[in-house]
């Protein structure tokens, strides 16, 4: 399955100045407090998340691509400046509905899903580094939650059943609690969600040996293009519709009357 299936919201986070946006479909983030736009990141620029309680990005909660209340995965990267007890992500009320994912020192992480009265937790018996990259994906499948850093799964020391989380139509926050406390002090970014659970080698392919891989996730080795009588890696592809340039997901080419996957 290609990893631009199901993938519902993704946020370059490539932006100089605005809201953040949505590569897929329109849940644009709102930048609030000390955000700093156009900075390093870990593929083109990044945000980084000043630690003061207040800032983050909210996305309305009317996105109903937001709403995840089955099998879901989340995928992004941080370079945490510090780490204490930090909300990376919430949609919703802890024991109510929605969704958490937190940071806890460098000791732990926790992932959170909930039902009315009810909240189901996942924690990692592993942190993450300060004053590094860490690649983050979070997968639920099945009622089994898991938590990868940089491509491996890791330990747990609580490892709950997940029900599925309750739907809501709560705003999406990034970079803290609902609240505007216990807020990520670093640098997120390439944030994406999918209503699916990813595959272990769909994690290993977004790690990309700690390179980072982008939507549309074309990784550029099944197409090439001659450019002064050299065949070089095509990267992405972009056509031109209604004097608007879309990025191409896939192209397929039709071999022996079988359509084949060439991009």
């Amino acid at each position: 399955m290609a990893l631009i299936t199901d993938c519902v919201a993704y946020w370059k986070m490539d932006e100089s100045s605005g809201n953040m946006l949505d590569e897929v479909n329109s849940a644009d983030g709102i930048l609030h407090g000390g955000i700093t736009q156009n900075s390093t990141g870990k593929i083109n620029t990044a945000y980084i998340f000043d630690g003061v309680n207040g800032t983050n990005v909210i996305m309305d909660g009317s996105s109903s691509q937001l709403a995840l209340s089955g099998n879901m995965s989340i995928s992004f990267w941080v370079y945490p400046d510090s780490v204490d007890t930090d909300y990376v992500i919430q949609k919703g009320v802890w024991n109510a509905d929605g969704y958490i994912f937190a940071l806890e020192g460098e000791t732990s992480m926790v992932f959170y899903t909930s039902q009315t009265g009810v909240a189901q937790m996942t924690r990692t018996s592993t942190g993450i580094e300060n004053d590094a990259w860490n690649h983050i994906v979070i997968t639920l499948g099945s009622g089994v939650s898991k938590i990868y850093l940089n491509g491996t799964e890791l330990g747990y020391s609580t490892h709950h059943t997940h029900t599925a989380p309750k739907a809501t139509t709560s705003d999406l926050y990034i970079g803290s609690h609902v609240t505007g406390i216990v807020p990520y002090d670093g640098t997120l970014d390439e944030i994406g969600f999918w209503n699916r659970t990813l595959s272990p080698a769909e994690v290993t392919s977004l790690h990309n040996s700690g390179d980072g891989l982008a939507y549309p996730f074309a990784v550029g080795t099944n197409m090439k293009i001659n450019i002064n009588d050299t065949f070089e890696d095509v990267d992405s592809i972009q056509i031109n519709i209604g004097d608007v340039w879309k990025d191409v997901n896939s192209i397929q080419q039709n071999i022996g009357d079988a359509w084949k996957t060439v991009f």
